[in-house]
């Protein structure tokens, strides 16, 4: 089964680089990147000719609706983080989001409990690079 995932706001630096997620799933036998997203049209299209040219959108709400993807990876600016997230839940979408989810602790706070409430799937990527295990 090809899991198809889209990416919200990649304008971030671990789209392409350090973590490199999107580098990471084109890479991935099973993964098709069926979209990315951007507010910025230049740098998405920029982004996609590094990718193998998915389409591109600079709105991810169009973006889900005309994809309709299995998974979610959320990108952007810390502002812009809890609202993405937020709507991601309400859509019933899976998705891992970079770190912070929110600006506050009330934000994050409020994205965690809509996540238990709905029993959502969600991840933060959080490195353990000192762990026992």
């Amino acid at each position: 089964m090809t899991i198809r995932v889209a990416a919200i706001e990649v304008n971030h630096w671990h789209a392409l680089y350090d973590a490199a997620y999107l580098r990471h799933l084109i890479a991935m036998p099973d993964v098709e990147l069926v979209a990315i997203q951007d507010s910025d049209a230049s740098l998405v299209a920029r982004r996609a000719a590094e990718l193998g040219s998915p389409p591109t959108f600079t709105d991810y709400r169009k973006m889900l609706a005309a994809t309709r993807p299995n998974f979610v990876v959320a990108l952007g600016r810390h502002c812009q983080m809890a609202q993405i997230a937020h709507d991601l839940l309400d859509q019933g979408y899976p998705f891992v989001m970079e770190k912070p989810m929110g600006i506050s602790a009330a934000e994050v706070e409020a994205v965690a409990a809509k996540a238990a409430r709905l029993n959502a799937f969600v991840a933060v990527p959080l490195a353990q690079r000192y762990g026992p295990f």
